[in-house]
């Protein structure tokens, strides 16, 4: 006979409450996600209509002792003036979508196109995807059936054939697992956010110990826990509920706002020195060094200096601190590598009696002869970090962790692999850093710049990037970080990884208009100087547009911290209209500038001016909304508009944001206000 369920309705506050199911003998305290409720239960009447929300919400329920299903569970509420039902087993099909866990080996062949409908019964952490999930099955499937990983060339063709609806050459039919994939990435994923009016999400992320700090194991069953955020399109009030329940957006340090460079590369010390000194040579920003992973030793795995490109750890140290540079390092994570020089030490301190990976086995590649690490134990956590003392001692001021973890039930948990490496070096350092990372999971967005990962050099996929930053907003993730100008190289147009000037000139522009703007690639040409004059001048340009914002985007950090409300926000957050909710290529970057990247080789451009008048950064030009605007832009300009009636404080154009922000500061307004404002 199977275990009864007990159902309990609750609510916090005026526009929050939750189901509950719990079977017999489980209760629902603190989640990783949910950390401190505060709930009140609502008295169920023999009718089972309970209305919360003020009134605005009807939750009716059935008791049968059995899970949720469509005829023990009905939610009723009125948005708009039009009146809406859910019961299990219905999709949300308003859902405004999230970012995607990261973008990994995005092609143009398969960029997404619009929202997978959210599924409420499901938890929230299992809607979210990296687009790798398809490279990632047809190498589980053809492992599965020849022992062995396909060769990337040839699995990157078969991903090309599959979205062009061609026969595979590595099976002889297509396996179901790979098409599932295929369906997962050819949409965004869904979010927080919905057009419903009200916010339906299942919280399954692991009960936590607030007394230990650390998570538990994930009863089976787990109890349902089902959250209702009643915002009616008031997305304002929607991120101050969903952040005040799911914990704030961070306040990243000033310092991240500037430019970021790196290259994955075996870039040693005297390499990077003299990249540093090329930003300087010609008068470009910079502020963080992110170093990847060739500053350690023992492959893709490692924790101890590469003698060879880093001889004197403590000297580059030193240099960095001279220079005013943040860095941060890449690592990835949970294997320690057999060549560990503290392998015994670490199994001892961590009283892990696991043995080091053979050459071959069910693992990646990647992982063999290296030591598994069990993120969900303390001990072994704890042993784990203290291997990273080195490269914070000189140098490593937040970490860059390049990879993802699943539960042992297949579910992610890198939020928690995020959190875990956060609050390491804030008990570590005293301060609350950041960590770049991977992310999207229900709670994930406290810790976290999300970085996007390997996606390729194309005109189609800087596009997408700027609909994924935009949607990120519906996962409360308000710093997203792709590579500037695209991580792998085109293949098929180009041999080298250097972008053509105007792709890259264009992704620049992008990013000197998002929350944070990080050169990458992988070993690649995105030094602005080694582009064409031209180039270089429009590069010069929009870095001291950003550098003069500084003020502002520092603002929008703190703004983004005590509301919710992230820097770069979808039209629909500020206006409410139809038009808004089409606007996938544009964004407000805060309350007053409207940016609308060009994302297309021929330089043509689509957006809509809302409502009231808007002034030109670049032109002697101010248009009325709402109109759509449809222009050819010269790549030395982008579109880029000021709302009447608002001014900016822009700082002087230095090249470190620690002497931006401590720099005079004017007031600028009125169209053309850019130009005046940089050469």
């Amino acid at each position: 006979m199977s275990m009864p369920w007990s159902i309990s309705i609750e609510q916090s506050g005026p526009n929050t409450a939750r189901v509950v199911f719990c079977p017999t003998g489980v209760s629902a305290g603190p989640t990783f996600a949910v950390r401190e409720p505060r709930f009140e239960p609502v008295p169920i009447p023999d009718t089972g209509a309970v209305t919360v929300c003020e009134g605005r919400v009807q939750v009716c329920v059935r008791p049968d002792g059995r899970f949720p299903h469509a005829d023990n569970l009905r939610i009723e509420w009125t948005s708009r003036g039009q009146k809406r039902t859910w019961r299990p087993g219905e999709l949300d099909h308003e859902n405004l979508g999230a970012a995607f866990f990261a973008l990994d080996n995005l092609w143009r062949d398969y960029v997404p196109a619009g929202v997978r409908p959210a599924d409420p019964m499901v938890g929230y952490d299992d809607h979210i995807w990296n687009t790798a999930v398809l490279t990632a099955a047809i190498e589980k499937a053809y492992k599965g059936i020849h022992g062995k990983y396909p060769e990337t060339e040839e699995r990157n063709t078969d991903v090309r054939r599959l979205v062009t609806g061609r026969p595979p050459l590595l099976f002889p039919d297509w396996p179901a697992e790979v098409c599932k994939a295929y369906d997962i990435v050819r949409r965004s994923p869904p979010g927080l956010l919905t057009r419903s009016g009200l916010s339906l999400f299942r919280d399954g992320t692991p009960p936590w110990d607030a007394q230990a700090e650390w998570i538990g194991a994930i009863p089976d069953p787990q109890p349902f826990v089902l959250y209702l955020v009643y915002h009616d399109c008031d997305w304002r009030l929607a991120v101050r509920e969903l952040t005040g329940l799911l914990g704030p957006i961070p306040r990243i340090p000033s310092s991240l706002l500037g430019v970021w460079y790196s290259n994955y590369a075996p870039f040693g010390a005297a390499d990077l020195q003299k990249i540093v000194a090329g930003f300087a040579e010609h008068d470009l920003p910079l502020d963080t060094i992110s170093v990847d992973m060739d500053w350690h030793d023992g492959g893709w795995y490692g924790y101890g200096w590469n003698p060879e490109l880093f001889p004197d750890p403590d000297a580059f140290a030193a240099w960095l601190r001279r220079e005013n540079l943040k860095a941060t390092f890449n690592i990835h994570p949970l294997y320690v590598p057999a060549t560990e020089p503290r392998l015994e030490e670490f199994k001892q301190a961590a009283g892990h009696s696991g043995e080091v990976f053979g050459e071959a086995g069910d693992w990646h590649p990647f992982q063999a002869n290296t030591l598994k690490i069990d993120i969900e134990n303390p001990r072994h956590v704890q042993a784990y970090l203290e291997l990273h003392g080195r490269a914070e001692d000189a140098g490593c001021d937040f970490w860059w962790i390049d990879g993802s973890v699943l539960r042992p039930d297949g579910r992610d948990d890198s939020s928690w692999l995020n959190h875990v490496y956060r609050s390491h070096l804030a008990n570590r350092t005293g301060h609350t850093p950041i960590v770049l990372a991977r992310a999207g999971g229900l709670g994930g967005h406290r810790d976290v710049i999300l970085f996007t990962g390997d996606a390729c050099s194309q005109w189609e996929v800087l596009a997408f990037e700027v609909e994924a930053s935009i949607r990120a907003a519906g996962g409360l993730i308000a710093y997203v970080s792709h590579d500037i100008g695209g991580f792998w190289h085109d293949t098929k147009d180009r041999p080298t990884n250097q972008p053509p000037d105007h792709l890259y000139a264009r992704w620049l522009q992008f990013g000197c208009l998002s929350p944070i703007m990080r050169l990458h690639s992988f070993n690649g040409v995105r030094e602005p100087w080694r582009f064409a004059p031209d180039t270089l001048r429009v590069t010069r340009r929009f870095m001291q547009l950003r550098m003069r914002l500084m003020p502002y985007l520092d603002r929008l950090v703190d703004e983004a911290h005590e509301t919710g409300l992230p820097p770069l926000r979808p039209m629909w957050f500020e206006f409410d209209s139809d038009e808004a909710y089409e606007c996938t290529g544009q964004y407000m970057l805060g309350e007053c500038l409207l940016v609308a990247p060009v994302t297309r080789e021929d330089a043509k451009v689509r957006y809509w001016l809302p409502p009231g008048a808007w002034h030109d950064a670049f032109a002697n030009r101010t248009l009325t909304g709402p109109t759509w605007v449809d222009e050819k832009v010269p790549v030395q300009l982008m579109p880029l508009w000021l709302k009447d009636g608002a001014s900016l404080d822009l700082a002087r154009p230095m090249r470190k944001v620690r002497s931006v922000m401590l720099g005079l500061r004017e007031t600028v307004c009125g169209p053309g206000w850019a130009v005046r404002s940089i050469q």
